[in-house]
C-alpha cells in the first residue's frame, strides 16, 4: 500500500456569519494529466478577469476555467519554481522564480534581479502599482517600478522601530495590513496608519501563510477564519483542513476555494 502526495484544490462552503455544519462539499482533483506543467503547487492567485493562476516546480500555470496554459523554461522563464504570483493595475502578471521578478503582459516574459532576500519571495502589489516585500532579516520594503527598492520606514513614533513579519493587501476597499514581531497589527489606508481592533489575537507570521480574501473579507491563520468587518477582525470558523497557502477564493455561489496538502492512499 502506497501513499501518493497530491494537491488537492478543496472547496469550502461558508456563508459570512454563519458556520456551515454536517455539510460535505464536492471538490474536484486536477493534475498534470489536466495540463499543469508539475503537480506540486506552491502558490496560487486569482486575476481581474477571473483565471486562477499556479506556481509549481516547473513554471506558471493559468486555469481560465475549462483549461491550462502554461509558461515554462521553455518560454523563457528564467527558472522553474514559481513562488509568489501578483496582478498590477495594467493586467500584467508578476511573479517571483528564484532571485528573478518577472513580468508576464500576456505575450511575453521579461524579468529583472529580485535583490531582496524575502521567505518564499512573497510580495505584493497595491493599486497604485507599488510594490511591497519584507525581507528576511524583518525589514519592509516599497518599490515603485519592481527594480529599484528602498526601505520602508513611514511608521507611527510607537511602532517605527520595530521588526515586521507579515503583510497583507485587501483589494476591496484597498487597505494595506502589516503586522510586527511583537504582534501590533496595523493596517494602512489614505496614506495613515491605524491599529486593528481584534488583531492582537492574530498572528499573521503562520507556517502556512496568510491573507485576505478580497470579496468576503476572509483572513486566515492556520485553521482558523476571521472576517474584517468595520475596521474590527472578529473570529469567523475553525477549517477542518489547514490551507497551505492564502488567499482563498469565491465562486459565483459563496464557496470558498482553498489549497491543502494531503495525502491518498491507495
Amino acid at each position: 500500500m502506497a501513499q501518493l502526495k497530491s494537491i488537492l484544490f478543496c472547496i469550502v462552503c461558508l456563508f459570512v456569519g454563519i458556520t456551515a455544519k454536517g455539510q460535505t462539499t464536492p471538490f474536484k482533483l486536477y493534475t498534470i494529466h489536466d495540463g499543469l506543467p508539475q503537480s506540486q503547487i506552491l502558490t496560487l492567485f486569482q486575476d481581474s478577469r477571473g483565471y486562477i493562476w499556479a506556481g509549481t516546480y516547473n513554471g506558471l500555470a493559468c486555469f481560465n476555467g475549462v483549461s491550462f496554459h502554461t509558461l515554462t523554461p521553455k518560454d523563457s522563464l528564467p527558472y522553474s519554481l514559481i513562488n509568489c504570483i501578483q496582478e498590477d493595475t495594467k493586467g500584467n502578471i508578476w511573479f517571483t522564480a528564484s532571485r528573478w521578478l518577472c513580468k508576464y503582459d500576456g505575450q511575453r516574459i521579461t524579468y529583472d534581479s529580485f535583490n531582496i532576500r524575502t521567505p518564499r519571495g512573497n510580495f505584493l502589489i497595491d493599486k497604485f502599482d507599488n510594490f511591497w516585500t519584507i525581507s528576511a532579516d524583518s525589514v519592509p520594503y516599497i518599490s515603485h517600478d519592481g527594480k529599484t527598492w528602498q526601505p520602508y520606514s513611514a511608521f507611527p513614533p510607537s511602532v517605527k522601530n520595530l521588526k515586521w513579519t507579515s503583510l497583507v493587501y485587501k483589494n476591496a476597499d484597498s487597505t494595506l495590513f502589516m503586522q510586527s514581531e511583537k504582534g501590533h497589527l496595523l493596517y494602512l489606508r489614505n496614506k495613515t496608519w491605524h491599529f486593528v481592533r481584534g488583531g492582537e489575537r492574530v498572528n499573521l507570521n503562520s507556517t502556512y501563510g496568510f491573507g485576505f480574501h478580497s470579496f468576503d473579507n476572509i483572513f486566515c491563520n492556520g485553521n482558523n477564519l476571521y472576517v474584517w468587518e468595520q475596521d474590527t477582525l472578529r473570529f469567523l470558523q475553525t477549517l477542518r483542513h489547514t490551507p497551505m497557502t492564502f488567499p482563498v477564493y469565491s465562486t459565483q455561489k459563496r464557496h470558498l476555494l482553498y489549497r491543502t496538502d494531503c495525502d491518498i492512499t491507495n
